[in-house]
């Protein structure tokens, strides 16, 4: 009975050890993580992180995007995709109530209530069609005040994520 216990202890242990080592995302050991990050926006904080080829892409593609359009940090966005947290942090962006709603349409739904209307933000939309109804009514109507300007495929689920930049009169 003594060494049932210990067996079990030590395969507890040995399991808890490799689920440490792995990327929640992928579901893979982390050492395929060998790339260092190469990002334009929040270069101190990511340095010397690493991470996987397809990531690097992603975030290859994302930041074109944002310079071609000519983001500047400190924009506002509201990732309404409620799946990628860091794509805000990735362009260095400012974000309102919460920078991630976590799965959560109620949480999107307060950001959107509680926005200073003066704020122009950039937009990122999956392709959810009760949250895409939600973003598109509160900033009605939208196909005058933003424009599609790229899309871009998460590299974990095979996501499109359609980026929307506001429409600026010159004085703005």
């Amino acid at each position: 009975c003594f060494l049932f216990f210990i067996l079990v202890f030590v395969n507890l242990y040995k399991v808890t050890i490799h689920h440490k080592k792995i990327d929640y995302s992928y579901r893979e050991h982390i050492n395929k993580n060998n790339i260092v990050l190469n990002a334009n926006y929040s270069s101190k904080s990511l340095k010397d992180l690493k991470v996987r080829a397809e990531f690097q892409t992603f975030l290859k593609n994302y930041t074109k995007i944002l310079l071609d359009n000519k983001w500047k940090e400190g924009n506002y966005i509201i990732d309404a995709t409620l799946k990628n947290p860091g794509l805000i942090f990735l362009a260095d962006a400012k974000y309102l109530f919460k920078g991630w709603y976590g799965h959560n349409l109620d949480v999107l739904k307060i950001a959107l209530e509680t926005m200073d209307k003066n704020i122009k933000p950039w937009i990122i939309l999956s392709k959810n069609s009760n949250i895409q109804k939600i973003v598109m009514n509160n900033f009605y109507p939208f196909d005058e005040n933003f424009s599609l300007i790229g899309t871009i495929k998460d590299p974990v689920n095979s996501r499109q994520y359609k980026i929307y930049k506001p429409n600026l009169n010159d004085s703005d």
